[in-house]
């Protein structure tokens, strides 16, 4: 039996209503349960009320009744949601949930035929047993979950918010030959949100399936825009109905660069070859950034492509710019460096500093010290900018989840958390690009060997200097 046409046969329960409905999937959950299909590890990343938890249960409902002795387990954060996975099956199946065991009674509005609704001879809150074999269990999220047992597939529903989440996983993996998390975001900073970066940067056995918001024919943007829009805290509305991936990693503490939209900041778009062209870098310990910028003839400021290698020494850093730069194909090589000026700082065992090392490779290093305010202030300015305000290629996704995502300090909620791991270091290499007068008709620069006394006086509305050779 094919799975589309056995799901177009279940009922779910219609939330605007609360009346049984047939289950007609939406051409985005229809190839949803193809990927579901094909997938043994799957990280389902959601926003509320698109199904995504019906369409996996539908989808194991129709592999246990097809296919006997199979193990299948339900993962829910409380004992009541992971009872309430057993009463979905149920209703699913076209049975009554509040009938007995033995005497399990038929809903009318069930569109299941007779040979395809499976028998169902065990019934407990919190496990169904199949006449070929098969059993679904409904498991709390408990630390060690799943442990020893041998399901062919398993549901981790709401993984995000499980109380132990980095020592579960690896619990409920063993347990699983196939396993499916799917999850509201709680931010970008725990095991759901490591995972999905991992998945989407091919690393690890997992795929990824997002599906938007708009998969849901009846949010048009007239409904989007009363809903989400024009919310009482809009950063929330984005998270519960999230139209993209990094929407659903929104923190639950609000996102601090909140005048960011996709819609407006990004687009496709191509490398003009004969645009003035700088580079906004970010030495970092772990990780480094490199930001590619051009500013258009009518001074507005595209970022155009990014670079964010780890563990890489600064040699090697210089080396992989040159490489990806070459491809651009630019009339004109980038006019300087915009980089962290903490990089002008001497190694003790080398005697060289990052800029003596960016400067051997002929990249231009340039920077003046800023407060980090400073630099916040002016990035919430060109995003807020009505005629020419910032705007991201899509290719670069690191920058795109910091400007999305990022949230305040904690100490200092006035900036954003410096102190991230990943976000911190596209925002700073974008900080150093505007704090350094990017924009200006004639931008300035402080040259890789200025002295600290020759620039710390260089500071303010005032700051000017002459251009030295490198």
């Amino acid at each position: 039996m094919p799975l589309q046409e056995f799901v177009r046969h279940c009922l779910i329960v219609d939330k605007q209503t609360g009346k049984l409905i047939p289950f007609e999937p939406w051409p985005l959950q229809e190839k949803a349960l193809e990927v579901m299909a094909e997938s043994e590890r799957l990280l389902v990343p959601k926003g509320r009320q698109i199904g995504v938890t019906w369409l996996e249960l539908a989808y194991m409902l129709w592999c246990g009744t097809f296919w006997g002795n199979r193990l299948f387990l339900i993962a829910r954060q409380s004992d009541a949601y992971a009872r309430e996975g057993i009463t979905r099956l149920l209703t699913l199946a076209g049975y009554d949930a509040s009938s007995p065991p033995g005497r399990l009674r038929l809903l009318p509005e069930s569109p299941m035929p007779a040979s395809w609704r499976p028998r169902i001879v065990r019934k407990t809150r919190r496990s169904l047993g199949f006449a070929n074999g098969s059993v679904y269990q409904a498991l709390t999220a408990t630390q060690p979950i799943a442990r020893g047992m041998a399901a062919y597939l398993g549901l981790a529903d709401e993984f995000a918010h499980w109380p132990w989440c980095e020592t579960q996983l690896p619990a409920i993996e063993s347990g699983c030959a196939n396993l499916h998390i799917v999850s509201t975001g709680n931010g970008d900073d725990d095991a759901f949100a490591t995972l999905y970066r991992n998945a989407v940067a091919g690393l690890g056995a997992y795929r990824t399936l997002f599906i938007p918001s708009t998969a849901d024919p009846r949010r048009n943007a007239q409904w989007y825009r009363l809903n989400v829009e024009e919310a009482a805290d809009p950063d929330s509305a984005r998270r519960e109905h999230a139209r993209c991936a990094e929407d659903a990693f929104r923190s639950p503490g609000g996102n601090y660069f909140k005048r960011f939209s996709r819609e407006r900041h990004v687009k496709d778009m191509t490398i003009v070859d004969n645009w003035r062209t700088y580079r906004g870098i970010d030495f970092g310990i772990r990780r480094s950034a490199c930001l590619w910028a051009q500013v258009s003839a009518e001074g507005q400021l595209f970022i155009v492509d990014e670079l964010l290698p780890q563990n890489t020494p600064t040699p090697e850093f210089a080396r992989l710019i040159k490489e990806r730069e070459a491809s651009f194909k630019l009339v004109e090589e980038p006019i300087c460096s915009y980089c962290d000026p903490a990089g002008r700082a001497v190694n003790t065992q080398t005697a060289e500093s990052e800029f003596d090392k960016f400067a051997c490779e002929e990249l231009r290093p340039a920077g003046k010290p800023s407060s980090v305010r400073d630099g916040c202030v002016r990035i919430m300015d060109l995003l807020a900018d009505e005629q020419l305000p910032l705007v991201v290629a899509s290719r670069c996704e690191g920058l795109i989840g910091a400007l999305a995502q990022v949230k305040p300090a904690k100490t200092r909620p006035e900036i954003y958390d410096t102190d991230h791991p990943i976000f911190s270091h596209p925002l700073d290499a974008l900080r150093y690009l505007l704090i350094n007068g990017v924009l200006e008709a004639a931008p300035q620069v402080v040259a890789w060997n200025d002295a600290p006394s020759d620039f710390d006086a260089l500071q303010g509305p005032g700051y000017r200097s002459l251009m030295r050779e490198f």
